[in-house]
């Protein structure tokens, strides 16, 4: 019996073409490349049959990057038939895939562009993906701006430092970090292993690249759910809320300001490489 669950997603694209501050997939690290269509076939075989997302986030990274994008959106709406694809995206790339619309609207699948700057060299290129899209109205379109007030609070400090130095929180209180997760409800299909959220599944990445300190251990150990598992232990794993690994995430809100994601320097993230809170960042106690 299909499991009914609200939201799934997958990387299409692990790296990005921007370098946001404190990204909770870790996609500032231009670390893993792209998934492969067949990947991403083969991982979806194993829980097609037991899971039925509501909604199919299809993400990264940046997807656009994908050279077999149209591919990989068809081939998720195979493995995936009754679910609402969305493909969620920057923009700066739709016009690399000039059957991108036909496919969106063959698979009925939604596009979400989100903005993540209001610098003006940003906005430039903002304005070129909107008008890319301007005659897109048999397309379901979601225009989304993480730089508003109200958006900008979902931007939060998930983890300290970058590459080598980056470094969880020890707050000890899972219960607190889960509350405060904007990304509690992201169950993640990766490496044909379910795993709670983005920032536990692609720590993987990271420990592939760089030196990780010990703190990581209990983090790195966490191995997701296999698709051997029963139906009560798929049923426990999806439902559970908080666990002890929602630790390496802080009890507290740590909002962050994205500065300019088109600016290279982001990439080492010299300010924000130890425990305190920079200008960058601003801290509230909940």
């Amino acid at each position: 019996m299909l499991i009914p669950i609200k939201y799934l997603e997958i990387h299409v694209a692990h790296t990005c073409n921007l370098s946001c501050v404190a990204c909770g997939h870790y996609s500032q690290h231009h670390v893993g490349g792209t998934v492969s269509v067949s990947q991403a076939i083969a991982w979806s075989k194993k829980w097609n049959n037991r899971i039925e997302p509501k909604s199919l986030g299809l993400l990264g990274g940046e997807p656009t990057l994908h050279p077999e994008l149209t591919d990989f959106i068809k081939a998720m709406k195979r493995a995936w038939p009754h679910s609402q694809l969305t493909l969620k995206t920057n923009g700066f790339f739709l016009h690399r895939h000039p059957a991108l619309r036909e496919t969106l609207l063959s698979t009925q699948t939604e596009l979400e562009i989100n903005c993540h700057s209001e610098k003006p060299d940003y906005l430039f290129h903002y304005q070129k993906i909107l008008e890319h899209i301007q005659d897109w109205h048999d397309i379901k379109i979601i225009l989304k701006n993480s730089t508003d007030e109200e958006k900008a609070r979902s931007w939060t400090r998930k983890y300290y430092g970058f590459g080598n130095s980056l470094l969880p929180f020890e707050d000890q209180n899972p219960r607190k970090s889960w509350q405060l997760c904007n990304a509690k409800y992201c169950l993640t299909l990766y490496e044909e292993r379910l795993w709670k959220c983005p920032p536990i599944a692609y720590l993987k990445l990271i420990e592939r690249n760089y030196q990780l300190s010990q703190s990581w251990k209990p983090y790195l150990d966490y191995q997701g759910l296999s698709d051997d598992c029963s139906d009560e232990e798929l049923r426990s794993f999806v439902f559970k809320e908080e666990e002890a690994i929602c630790g390496m995430c802080p009890a507290r809100e740590i909002r962050v300001k994205k500065g300019d994601p088109m600016k290279k320097e982001l990439l080492s993230d010299p300010n924000n490489s130890s425990r305190s809170v920079t200008d960058t960042e601003e801290g509230v106690t909940l």
